[in-house]
This record gives C-alpha cells, structure tokens and sequence, in this order.
C-alpha cells in the first residue's frame, strides 16, 4: 500500500483500544510511551479550549491519558495545548523578545526537566 496515500492509527492507540474493549481498566490499557502521536489530542484541547488555557492543559492531559501514561507525554500534552491556546487567543509575539518571554513562560509550566531542557534549547 501507499503510504502517503492510507494513515493508520498507531499501534499505541490499537493496543488500547483493544485492551479497553476486553474490558481491562485504564491502568492496565494505557501505555507508558513517549510518542509523539500520543500527544495529538492535545492539539484539539488547545483549540478547543483556546479561552481558557488551564482547562485546555488539563483536557489535554485527561484526553491523552486515555490511551498513554508517563510524565513525559502529559507534560508535552499540556505544554501543547497550553501553547496553542495561548496563541489563538491572542498572544502576540511579534519580535524576539516576545517570543523569548513566551518560551519562558511555557518553562515555567513544564513538570518535566527533560521538557524544560528542550524548550531551552528553543530559547537559546
């Protein structure tokens, strides 16, 4: 098949999924991964919940703890979705400096200190 042309949900989504309909509970059908697909939802999260962004970060993490676990995926979630909602609402970040006050803003939200450290490198 093409691949360009079909785009299949990831095994992480599958596994749960399937794990879910044999009537496991969510501990036992999420997985601890660090995907990046795991944290698409959280793109919805910010859009939707563009007006509020502390709701936004906690339906991001909520929404992608369904199928994934582990800080590092709902730390990205949240940054994700904290971001996105920030910037639709209106955040300008119109020069350098803007856009360096925003990075650091979204440190200083960041759970993780591996998440911190990349968004460093960002900044610098």
């Amino acid at each position: 098949k093409n691949e360009k042309e079909h785009r299949y949900p990831s095994g992480a989504h599958i596994n749960a999924a399937l794990s879910y309909l044999s009537g496991a509970n969510p501990e036992e059908a999420r997985v601890n991964s660090s995907e990046f697909d795991g944290t698409v939802p959280a793109i919805a999260a910010g859009l939707f919940y563009w007006f509020d962004s502390e709701r936004a970060v906690v339906e991001a993490k909520r929404m992608v703890n369904v199928t994934h676990e582990g800080d590092v995926v709902l730390d990205v979630s949240g940054i994700i979705a904290l971001a996105i909602s920030k910037i639709i609402s209106g955040i300008f970040l119109s020069n350098s400096d803007d856009k360096i006050e925003f990075i650091e803003f979204l440190m200083s939200k960041t759970e993780t200190p591996i998440i911190r450290s990349y968004l460093n490198l960002v900044q610098s």
